[in-house]
């Protein structure tokens, strides 16, 4: 298993970077996709490889999928803190998708909110505050909450991302 990922990935970083499209990969479960990503943080000496992660886990969608890979969350930590170090900004673009689903889902005519976006949203906020990221995990709150509120039958989830939310600003400022 060990050596196909390897191969995969050799194979995959000799494309040049703007030939790459991991939508092919996007069918794979999510554990070996992170296997895939996190062998490219293992060859983190190529200068190359900090830029193919930079660049592909601009992707909410494949973000999202690495972070349901469960009992390597410390992993991504590690590799998102190696992506950041060189990329202030690095989970702006994250940040933005994200709002603008939330949006989606608030602008609908009938407003239904989707269990599956919520539980992302709030596994996505977590993370980030646990990297320390309060700032940004707050911004990821607000996105919930406002997606939350235009439904009436939502009142579980919203007390959940109003303390989550509030978790992450005492945070946020005690910094």
């Amino acid at each position: 298993y060990a050596a196909s990922i390897t191969v995969l990935v050799r194979q995959f970083c000799r494309v040049p970077v703007f030939e790459k499209n991991w939508e092919t990969l996007s069918w794979l479960p999510e554990n070996i996709l992170f296997d895939i990503f996190y062998e490219i943080y293992s060859n983190a000496g190529l200068k190359e490889n900090r830029k193919i992660l930079n660049i592909e886990l601009k992707d909410f969608d494949l973000f999202s999928k690495l972070l349901r890979a469960g009992d390597r969350r410390s992993c991504l930590h590690k590799i998102v803190q190696f992506c950041s170090d060189g990329n202030p900004s690095f989970f702006s673009p994250l940040i933005q998708e994200f709002k603008e689903n939330a949006e989606d889902l608030q602008n609908d005519a009938e407003p239904i909110i989707s269990q599956r976006f919520i539980e992302t949203g709030l596994n996505f906020g977590g993370f980030l505050c646990e990297g320390g990221y309060f700032a940004e995990a707050a911004n990821v709150y607000r996105a919930c909450l406002s997606a939350v509120k235009s439904s009436s039958k939502a009142l579980f989830w919203r007390v959940e991302i109003q303390s989550r939310l509030l978790n992450s600003l005492s945070n946020f400022y005690l910094l």
